[in-house]
Protein backbone atom coordinates (compact mmCIF):
# COMPACT_ATOMS: atom_id res chain seq x y z
CA UNK A 1 0.00 0.00 0.00
CA UNK A 2 1.42 3.29 -0.84
CA UNK A 3 0.61 5.64 2.54
CA UNK A 4 1.58 9.19 3.12
CA UNK A 5 2.13 9.96 6.85
CA UNK A 6 1.76 13.40 8.24
CA UNK A 7 3.82 14.15 11.28
CA UNK A 8 5.94 11.28 10.51
CA UNK A 9 9.01 12.11 12.43
CA UNK A 10 6.85 13.24 15.86
CA UNK A 11 6.40 10.75 18.82
CA UNK A 12 3.24 8.99 17.16
CA UNK A 13 4.74 9.28 13.56
CA UNK A 14 7.99 7.77 13.61
CA UNK A 15 6.19 4.34 15.33
CA UNK A 16 3.74 4.83 12.48
CA UNK A 17 6.12 4.87 9.92
CA UNK A 18 8.90 2.30 11.18
CA UNK A 19 5.72 -0.66 11.28
CA UNK A 20 4.98 0.68 7.58
CA UNK A 21 8.26 0.51 6.40
CA UNK A 22 8.44 -3.06 8.90
CA UNK A 23 5.07 -4.54 6.60
CA UNK A 24 6.64 -3.45 3.23
CA UNK A 25 4.57 -0.14 2.21
CA UNK A 26 5.31 2.80 0.47
CA UNK A 27 5.91 5.51 2.66
CA UNK A 28 5.54 9.09 2.37
CA UNK A 29 6.16 11.45 5.52
CA UNK A 30 5.25 15.41 5.83
CA UNK A 31 7.54 16.90 7.93
CA UNK A 32 8.81 20.68 8.56
CA UNK A 33 12.09 19.83 7.76
CA UNK A 34 14.89 17.39 6.81
CA UNK A 35 16.27 17.50 10.00
CA UNK A 36 14.89 14.32 11.25
CA UNK A 37 15.37 12.06 8.35
CA UNK A 38 18.60 11.21 9.45
CA UNK A 39 17.27 9.70 12.62
CA UNK A 40 15.59 7.37 11.19
CA UNK A 41 19.22 6.22 10.42
CA UNK A 42 19.99 2.99 7.06
CA UNK A 43 15.84 3.40 6.96
CA UNK A 44 15.42 7.05 5.82
CA UNK A 45 16.30 6.04 1.67
CA UNK A 46 13.08 4.11 2.51
CA UNK A 47 10.76 6.96 2.99
CA UNK A 48 9.99 9.77 0.27
CA UNK A 49 10.48 12.86 2.43
CA UNK A 50 8.20 15.68 1.76
CA UNK A 51 9.01 19.26 3.39
CA UNK A 52 6.18 21.64 4.19
CA UNK A 53 3.15 21.90 6.94
CA UNK A 54 -0.47 21.30 7.24
CA UNK A 55 -1.05 24.91 6.13
CA UNK A 56 0.26 24.75 3.04
CA UNK A 57 -1.75 23.24 0.41
CA UNK A 58 1.22 22.66 -1.97
CA UNK A 59 3.12 20.86 0.11
CA UNK A 60 -0.32 18.63 0.87
CA UNK A 61 -1.18 18.08 -2.70
CA UNK A 62 2.38 16.76 -3.07
CA UNK A 63 2.02 14.20 -0.09
CA UNK A 64 -1.14 12.73 -1.13
CA UNK A 65 -0.14 12.22 -4.79
CA UNK A 66 -0.49 8.31 -6.11
CA UNK A 67 -1.34 7.73 -2.43
CA UNK A 68 -3.68 4.96 -1.16
CA UNK A 69 -4.49 5.97 2.50
CA UNK A 70 -3.45 8.58 4.78
CA UNK A 71 -2.38 8.52 8.34
CA UNK A 72 -2.77 12.37 9.66
CA UNK A 73 -0.60 12.24 13.28
CA UNK A 74 0.49 15.81 13.05
CA UNK A 75 -0.88 17.97 15.46
CA UNK A 76 0.28 22.29 16.19
CA UNK A 77 0.67 22.60 19.84
CA UNK A 78 2.97 24.55 22.28
CA UNK A 79 6.21 22.69 23.18
CA UNK A 80 5.50 19.65 25.79
CA UNK A 81 1.87 20.51 25.70
CA UNK A 82 -1.43 19.10 24.48
CA UNK A 83 -3.68 20.24 26.61
CA UNK A 84 -3.24 23.82 26.98
CA UNK A 85 -1.44 23.64 23.62
CA UNK A 86 -3.54 26.57 22.11
CA UNK A 87 -1.52 29.30 24.28
CA UNK A 88 -2.80 32.79 23.80
CA UNK A 89 -4.08 31.99 20.44
CA UNK A 90 -6.81 29.37 20.23
CA UNK A 91 -7.94 30.48 16.82
CA UNK A 92 -4.71 29.80 15.11
CA UNK A 93 -4.66 26.72 17.26
CA UNK A 94 -8.29 25.69 15.61
CA UNK A 95 -6.68 26.72 12.19
CA UNK A 96 -4.00 24.71 12.16
CA UNK A 97 -5.46 21.58 13.33
CA UNK A 98 -8.88 21.28 13.05
CA UNK A 99 -9.45 23.67 9.49
CA UNK A 100 -5.71 21.52 8.31
CA UNK A 101 -7.17 18.47 8.85
CA UNK A 102 -10.04 18.94 7.02
CA UNK A 103 -8.24 20.79 4.12
CA UNK A 104 -6.08 17.71 4.15
CA UNK A 105 -9.02 15.52 3.76
CA UNK A 106 -10.85 17.10 0.61
CA UNK A 107 -7.40 17.08 -1.22
CA UNK A 108 -7.02 13.52 -0.24
CA UNK A 109 -10.16 12.56 -1.71
CA UNK A 110 -9.48 14.82 -5.01
CA UNK A 111 -6.24 12.87 -5.10
CA UNK A 112 -8.20 9.17 -5.30
CA UNK A 113 -6.89 8.88 -1.92
CA UNK A 114 -9.59 5.81 -0.71
CA UNK A 115 -8.75 5.73 3.31
CA UNK A 116 -7.68 8.11 6.22
CA UNK A 117 -6.80 7.22 9.58
CA UNK A 118 -7.17 10.04 12.03
CA UNK A 119 -4.96 11.04 15.60
CA UNK A 120 -7.10 11.43 17.96
CA UNK A 121 -7.31 10.85 21.86
CA UNK A 122 -8.93 10.05 25.18
CA UNK A 123 -8.95 13.80 25.56
CA UNK A 124 -12.16 13.68 24.07
CA UNK A 125 -13.81 12.00 27.23
CA UNK A 126 -12.00 14.41 29.89
CA UNK A 127 -15.68 15.47 31.13
CA UNK A 128 -16.14 11.92 31.99
CA UNK A 129 -13.54 11.46 34.38
CA UNK A 130 -16.09 10.52 37.53
CA UNK A 131 -17.70 7.75 35.74
CA UNK A 132 -16.72 4.25 37.03
CA UNK A 133 -17.50 2.18 33.93
CA UNK A 134 -15.07 1.81 31.21
CA UNK A 135 -15.36 4.26 28.33
CA UNK A 136 -16.63 2.18 25.47
CA UNK A 137 -15.62 3.59 21.80
CA UNK A 138 -19.43 4.34 21.05
CA UNK A 139 -19.39 6.89 24.19
CA UNK A 140 -20.38 10.52 23.84
CA UNK A 141 -17.51 12.86 23.46
CA UNK A 142 -17.36 15.03 26.68
CA UNK A 143 -14.10 17.18 26.27
CA UNK A 144 -13.18 19.81 28.36
CA UNK A 145 -9.95 21.46 26.18
CA UNK A 146 -9.51 23.14 23.31
CA UNK A 147 -7.28 20.36 22.65
CA UNK A 148 -10.22 17.43 22.95
CA UNK A 149 -12.77 19.70 21.23
CA UNK A 150 -10.60 19.41 17.88
CA UNK A 151 -9.88 15.93 18.51
CA UNK A 152 -13.35 15.14 18.68
CA UNK A 153 -14.67 17.50 15.98
CA UNK A 154 -12.46 15.80 13.80
CA UNK A 155 -13.86 12.49 14.29
CA UNK A 156 -17.22 13.57 13.27
CA UNK A 157 -15.82 14.64 9.89
CA UNK A 158 -15.93 10.79 9.47
CA UNK A 159 -19.78 11.08 9.11
CA UNK A 160 -19.64 13.81 6.29
CA UNK A 161 -17.63 11.96 3.54
CA UNK A 162 -19.41 8.92 1.25
CA UNK A 163 -16.27 8.78 -1.11
CA UNK A 164 -13.27 7.87 1.80
CA UNK A 165 -13.29 5.80 4.55
CA UNK A 166 -12.44 7.96 7.50
CA UNK A 167 -11.67 6.47 11.10
CA UNK A 168 -10.00 7.14 14.31
CA UNK A 169 -7.66 5.64 16.77
CA UNK A 170 -8.04 7.36 20.47
CA UNK A 171 -4.88 6.43 22.07
CA UNK A 172 -4.30 7.20 26.02
CA UNK A 173 -0.68 8.28 27.24
CA UNK A 174 2.15 6.71 24.79
CA UNK A 175 5.54 5.54 26.28
CA UNK A 176 8.40 3.90 24.28
CA UNK A 177 11.50 5.55 22.77
CA UNK A 178 11.52 8.57 21.01
CA UNK A 179 14.41 10.54 19.43
CA UNK A 180 16.38 11.91 21.17
CA UNK A 181 16.31 9.36 23.92
CA UNK A 182 16.32 11.51 26.38
CA UNK A 183 12.63 12.88 25.64
CA UNK A 184 11.62 9.73 26.26
CA UNK A 185 8.78 9.29 29.12
CA UNK A 186 10.17 8.23 32.24
CA UNK A 187 14.03 9.04 31.18
CA UNK A 188 14.40 11.95 33.34
CA UNK A 189 11.90 10.05 36.39
CA UNK A 190 14.40 6.91 36.17
CA UNK A 191 18.05 8.69 35.64
CA UNK A 192 17.11 11.31 38.56
CA UNK A 193 15.84 8.62 41.06
CA UNK A 194 17.96 5.45 40.53
CA UNK A 195 21.53 7.32 39.67
CA UNK A 196 20.35 10.92 40.59
CA UNK A 197 19.50 13.68 42.93
CA UNK A 198 15.70 12.32 43.01
CA UNK A 199 14.53 15.95 42.90
CA UNK A 200 11.80 14.66 40.52
CA UNK A 201 8.97 14.43 42.39
CA UNK A 202 7.06 10.68 41.70
CA UNK A 203 3.09 10.43 40.96
CA UNK A 204 1.23 7.69 43.14
CA UNK A 205 -1.62 8.79 40.66
CA UNK A 206 -2.49 5.42 38.12
CA UNK A 207 -2.64 6.58 34.56
CA UNK A 208 -3.37 4.54 31.34
CA UNK A 209 -0.22 3.83 28.63
CA UNK A 210 0.06 2.03 25.57
CA UNK A 211 3.55 1.87 24.08
CA UNK A 212 3.88 3.77 20.51
CA UNK A 213 4.49 0.21 18.55
CA UNK A 214 0.98 -1.18 19.62
CA UNK A 215 -0.73 2.21 18.31
CA UNK A 216 1.10 1.78 14.63
CA UNK A 217 0.03 -1.51 14.84
CA UNK A 218 -3.32 -0.23 15.48
CA UNK A 219 -3.24 1.75 12.67
CA UNK A 220 -1.48 -0.68 10.66
CA UNK A 221 -4.77 -3.01 11.48
CA UNK A 222 -7.09 -0.40 10.31
CA UNK A 223 -5.21 0.88 7.37
CA UNK A 224 -5.84 -3.18 6.28
CA UNK A 225 -9.31 -3.90 7.38
CA UNK A 226 -12.14 -3.69 5.48
CA UNK A 227 -14.43 -0.53 4.58
CA UNK A 228 -17.67 -1.61 6.72
CA UNK A 229 -14.96 -2.43 9.90
CA UNK A 230 -13.94 0.91 10.24
CA UNK A 231 -15.51 3.65 8.20
CA UNK A 232 -16.71 6.63 10.30
CA UNK A 233 -15.64 4.66 13.45
CA UNK A 234 -13.85 6.08 16.31
CA UNK A 235 -11.33 3.43 17.90
CA UNK A 236 -9.84 3.60 21.80
CA UNK A 237 -6.47 2.57 22.03
CA UNK A 238 -5.14 1.62 25.11
CA UNK A 239 -3.53 -0.99 27.18
CA UNK A 240 -1.80 -0.90 30.64
CA UNK A 241 -2.27 0.71 33.98
CA UNK A 242 0.51 2.11 35.88
CA UNK A 243 1.68 5.08 38.04
CA UNK A 244 5.20 6.65 37.81
CA UNK A 245 5.73 5.15 41.72
CA UNK A 246 5.43 1.51 39.72
CA UNK A 247 7.67 2.49 37.19
CA UNK A 248 10.47 3.22 39.24
CA UNK A 249 9.74 0.14 41.43
CA UNK A 250 9.89 -1.94 38.41
CA UNK A 251 13.26 -0.28 36.98
CA UNK A 252 14.73 -0.38 40.23
CA UNK A 253 14.16 -4.42 40.27
CA UNK A 254 15.69 -3.97 36.45
CA UNK A 255 19.23 -2.42 37.79
CA UNK A 256 19.31 -5.08 41.16
CA UNK A 257 17.81 -8.02 39.35
CA UNK A 258 18.19 -8.19 35.13
CA UNK A 259 15.58 -7.63 32.91
CA UNK A 260 13.01 -10.03 33.98
CA UNK A 261 13.17 -9.41 37.49
CA UNK A 262 9.97 -11.20 39.08
CA UNK A 263 6.72 -8.49 39.92
CA UNK A 264 4.13 -11.49 41.31
CA UNK A 265 4.82 -9.98 45.05
CA UNK A 266 4.24 -6.57 43.62
CA UNK A 267 0.02 -5.32 44.21
CA UNK A 268 -1.76 -4.42 41.08
CA UNK A 269 -2.09 -0.78 40.92
CA UNK A 270 -5.65 0.73 41.19
CA UNK A 271 -7.55 1.46 37.84
CA UNK A 272 -8.36 4.45 37.54
CA UNK A 273 -12.68 5.18 37.22
CA UNK A 274 -12.61 5.95 33.15
CA UNK A 275 -10.55 3.74 31.37
CA UNK A 276 -11.11 3.22 28.22
CA UNK A 277 -11.90 -0.39 26.72
CA UNK A 278 -10.26 -1.15 23.72
CA UNK A 279 -12.88 -4.00 22.67
CA UNK A 280 -13.27 -2.70 19.24
CA UNK A 281 -9.84 -2.74 18.28
CA UNK A 282 -9.44 -6.29 20.02
CA UNK A 283 -11.83 -7.51 18.01
CA UNK A 284 -10.10 -6.45 14.43
CA UNK A 285 -7.38 -8.16 15.98
CA UNK A 286 -5.37 -6.06 18.10
CA UNK A 287 -2.86 -7.94 20.40
CA UNK A 288 -1.22 -4.95 22.26
CA UNK A 289 1.97 -5.87 24.27
CA UNK A 290 0.98 -5.81 28.16
CA UNK A 291 3.31 -5.44 31.14
CA UNK A 292 5.77 -7.61 29.29
CA UNK A 293 6.29 -4.42 26.82
CA UNK A 294 6.41 -2.57 29.59
CA UNK A 295 8.87 -4.75 31.35
CA UNK A 296 11.19 -4.39 28.59
CA UNK A 297 10.62 -1.11 27.40
CA UNK A 298 12.15 0.06 30.77
CA UNK A 299 15.24 -2.44 30.56
CA UNK A 300 15.80 -0.71 27.75
CA UNK A 301 16.13 3.02 29.34
CA UNK A 302 17.77 1.45 31.81
CA UNK A 303 20.51 0.00 29.40
CA UNK A 304 20.76 3.14 27.57
CA UNK A 305 20.93 5.53 30.48
CA UNK A 306 23.77 3.60 32.04
CA UNK A 307 21.83 2.86 35.46
CA UNK A 308 23.77 1.18 37.78
CA UNK A 309 23.37 -0.55 41.77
Amino acid sequence: MRVAVTGGTGLVGRFVVDDLLLNGHDVRVLARSLAGKESFAARKNLIDFCVGDMNDTESIDSLVFDRDAVVHTAFSHLPGRFRGGEGDDPVGFWRSNFIGTVSLIERAMRAGVHRVVLLSSRAVFDGLKYQSEEIYDHELPRPTTHYGLVKASSEQLAQLYEGIAICSLRPTGIYGLTVPISNTKWWKLLTNHINGSGDVAVDRSSRTEVHGSDVASAVSLLLSSHDTDIRGKSFNCSDIVTSEHRVLELAQRIVNEGPNPPTDDLPPVEKPRNTMNSSGLKSLGWRPGGPPKLLETLSEIVELAGLQR
